[in-house]
Order: C-alpha cells, then structure tokens, then sequence
C-alpha cells in the first residue's frame, strides 16, 4: 500500500517493534527481549559504558510496559481500521489512513519515551556522540542505496509495491517507473538531511537543552533541513499519484494480499501477552 513507512526519528524500541512485525513468527518472544534488544541496539550505536547500559535497561523496561499497555493496542486499531477501509474498497484513503495514523503513534512513542530518556541522554557524552557519527556514517550506502540511481530507486519501489500486491504486471511495473523520479542529487540530499538533523540532536544532547529535545520528540520532522522536507513533500505526492493510477487496475487477487498483509501484523501483535 505505501512503498516505505514515512521516516521519521524513531526511537530504537518503536523501530524493533515495527520491524518484528515484517519477521518470522516468535514475535512475542522478541517483544518480550525489548530491554535487551534495545540496549544491544544502542551500543552498537553509541559504544555505551556498562553504567549507561545498566541505566537503559530500566528504560527499555518501562517503555515495553508503555508499548504493552499503548502502543501495541492503538496500533491493533490502525491496523484493523485501515483493513476495513481497503476491503471496503476506500483504497487510497485506506493508504493515507497506514501511513498517517502510525506517524502519529510515532510521535505519540517518542512523547511518551522523552521523560524517561531525558536523564539518560544527559548521561552521553562527546566520545559517545562522536562513535554515532561514525557508526552511522558507515551505513550511508546500507540506508541510502535505493537512491543511489533511477533503477535502484524503481526496483526499491517496485519490489515495496509487490510485498504488498504480490506479482505485478509488466504495465504496472511500467506506471511506477512512470511515477517514480530520481535525480543526482537525491542520495546526497539523504546524506546531508541524516548529518545535519544527527549534528543538531548531538548539540543539544551535549548542551543538556532539554527544552529543544523535548520539542523535537514531540515533533521529529522540526529536524529536517528544508530542502529534505520540500522534498519528501513532493515524494509523497507523486507515490500519491502512482497510487490513484495504479490502485484501478489491481485484481482481486491483489487486493486480497494486501489485506492478508494487514492480518498478517494483526496475528503477531496479538502474540505480545496483555
């Protein structure tokens, strides 16, 4: 239904959990190892000392109660009412509806998480921040390879489009290629939007400016540079655009992956014990 969920600043908690739910099945299990996944996660990041660390596992700990008792449950509802629109037939509102509603439980987990990170994250240092740099980085062409060239951009797209639809034909194929636009500066654009939004977090990290951090958690997008923004507005435009011409033409069969899809993400949030 959408090629990519909107990016935004998440944090590592909510990107597991997303991520567990395009899997294998034990997601519960995984649920349950939030603490240690994220802890592991943020080392790798950051290179954490064993106090840090130790500091985090109570975090993550509290936060998959938070997710547990919220996240999981608003996402379960999404989730079930973008099923109904899509099989209703409201396929574009249904698309708006995924993409919509779970950027703003994003924004809801971040809000939720600030309070308790705040006193972590003071916690952080140059070396720490310095080592994220680094970490990142290394995995420029990892995150960004997909706009590296128009063909790597289409097969993205399109290999998106068909996890969704299953098999696509060679005329749908041929509208996305239609509606999908790469230019030079698309890659170098990700790269400077990741450096500069990552250089301004670590600033107010270090400067303990909690009014800012907050602000930011509260609406990650502030982050941007305006070039990205302007954009990743008018990215979302286009999809919008393959979208209304290609959602016509899909056959019943189509259609009705996307909705196991849907029940797909349902049948392994309801693994995570209430």
């Amino acid at each position: 239904m959408i090629p990519k969920v909107t990016q935004t600043l998440k944090p590592v908690f909510l990107c597991i959990l997303i991520a567990g739910l395009t899997g294998c099945v034990g997601f519960g299990f995984w649920f349950e190892q939030l603490d240690r996944l994220s802890v592991w996660q943020m080392d790798r990041m950051l290179d954490l000392s064993s106090e840090q660390e130790d500091q985090l596992y109570e975090i993550s700990g509290d936060y998959r109660e938070w997710l547990r008792n919220h996240g999981v449950p608003e996402a379960e509802t999404i989730i079930r009412d973008v099923r109904q629109a899509w099989d209703e037939g409201q396929l574009l509102a249904a698309t708006r509806m995924l993409e919509d509603r779970f950027e703003d439980l994003s924004r809801k987990a971040l809000t939720a998480m600030y309070p308790r990170l705040q006193p972590w994250l003071d916690t952080l240092t140059p070396e720490n921040l310095e080592y994220w740099q680094a970490y990142s980085r290394d995995r420029y062409a990892d995150w960004f390879d997909e706009h590296e060239s128009a063909e790597a951009k289409l097969e993205d797209r399109t290999d998106r489009l068909e996890d969704w639809f299953g098999d696509l034909s060679d005329a749908q194929v041929a509208m996305i290629r239609e509606h999908t636009l790469w230019t030079d500066a698309d890659y170098q654009r990700k790269i400077g939007n990741s450096e500069q939004w990552r250089e301004q977090l670590s600033q107010a990290i270090l400067a303990k400016d909690h009014a800012r951090l907050s602000d930011w958690f509260s609406n990650p997008r502030a982050l941007q540079s305006e070039s990205h923004a302007r954009w990743q507005q008018a990215e979302r435009a286009r999809f919008f655009e393959l979208a209304a011409a290609l959602y016509p033409g899909l056959s019943q069969t189509q259609r009705d992956h996307a909705s196991a899809r849907l029940q797909e993400w349902l049948d392994k949030l309801a693994e995570v014990e209430r």
